[in-house]
C-alpha cells in the first residue's frame, strides 16, 4: 500500500505543477475553441439545409408548373390534330361534291 500512497502523492504534486496547469489551460482553450467552431459549423449547416429546402421547394414548384403547361400543350396538340382531321374530312367531302356537280 505504500506504493499506492506514493503514486497518489506523485499525482497530487503532478496536478499542482505549473506545466500541468498550463497544459490543462491549453486543453480547456482548445476544447472551448472546438466547441465554438462546432457551434458555428452547425449553424452554417442549418442555414445551408434551410436554403436547400427552399431551393427544392422552388424547383418542385417549377416542375409542377412545367408539367401543367406540358399537359396543356398536349391537349392543344390533340385539339389541333382533331381540327386537321375534320378539315381533311371536309375537304374530301367538298372534293366529292365538286366531282358530283361536274
Amino acid at each position: 500500500m505504500a506504493a499506492s500512497n506514493d503514486n497518489d502523492n506523485d499525482d497530487f504534486f503532478y496536478v499542482k505543477s505549473p506545466d500541468y496547469q498550463r497544459l490543462q489551460h491549453v486543453r480547456e482553450e482548445a476544447a472551448q475553441h472546438c466547441a465554438e467552431e462546432n457551434k458555428r459549423l452547425l449553424s452554417r449547416k442549418k442555414d445551408l439545409e434551410n436554403s436547400k429546402d427552399e431551393e427544392v421547394a422552388k424547383t418542385n414548384s417549377i416542375l409542377n408548373e412545367s408539367a401543367k403547361q406540358i399537359k396543356q400543350l398536349e391537349q392543344q396538340v390533340d385539339h389541333i390534330n382533331d381540327l386537321e382531321s375534320s378539315k381533311t374530312e371536309l375537304l374530301m367531302q367538298k372534293l366529292e361534291l365538286d366531282e358530283q356537280i361536274e
